[in-house]
């Protein structure tokens, strides 16, 4: 099939071709300056933007904002971009940059957020990357969640308040008071004995 492309939509892959190279070769700033080449080149492409944000987040969490808002902006040009340069915001392109902010807001823990974006993703490009990547973050937001509910000095206040309602005879508030206690810190022994122990009164 004949190239499309116009010359300088050439020399902007060439650019980015040579920004991918030094990426890999985790030099960020040169690569970035090939990425700048290329938008001179062709501005009316998500990629080769896109491309430029996945170097600032490898280059640290001080850069997530300015990827944040690029991403966002892209979004917001996406039908200006695509009536200026066909197929430069395609569903796929677009799907991409959605994807980028969610890696972003997943290595923030703002879990909620990036499971929002990945959502958008899919629903410009339903590949099996994303929906994976999906997955992935809602178990991550499950197990942070779990841990940050961890807290052995609750734990031990809940056994001290489950340990008087046994005294008081309130069996079942007593099992209430042990289960939130194992939910604070599955890893005191005690507490399954005591729950066990209202469990049998409670039968």
């Amino acid at each position: 099939s004949k190239d499309e492309r116009r010359p300088h939509q050439k020399e902007a892959e060439e650019f980015k071709a040579q920004g991918n190279a030094l990426y890999r070769k985790r030099k960020f700033d040169e690569a970035i300056g090939m990425y700048d080449r290329a938008i001179d080149k062709e501005p009316n492409d998500l990629t080769y933007y896109n491309n430029k944000c996945a170097v600032w987040v490898e280059m640290g969490d001080e850069h997530y904002p300015k990827v944040l808002k690029t991403c966002q902006d892209l979004i917001d040009r996406r039908y200006e971009i695509n009536s200026e340069n066909s197929g430069g915001a395609s569903f796929e392109k677009v799907a991409k940059v959605y994807n980028r902010m969610a890696t972003v807001y997943e290595r923030m823990k703002q879990y909620d957020q990036a499971i929002e974006m990945y959502g958008k993703s899919l629903t410009e490009d339903n590949s099996r990357q994303t929906r994976n990547a999906l997955r992935e973050v809602e178990r991550k937001k499950e197990k942070w969640e779990k841990e940050k509910y961890l807290d052995p000095q609750k734990a031990e206040e809940h056994r001290e308040k489950g340990n008087e309602l046994f005294k008081a005879k309130d069996f079942a508030g007593c099992k209430a008071e042990y289960d939130e206690a194992i939910r604070r810190n599955p890893r005191d022994a005690r507490l399954y004995s005591n729950r066990a122990a209202a469990l049998t009164k409670l039968l």
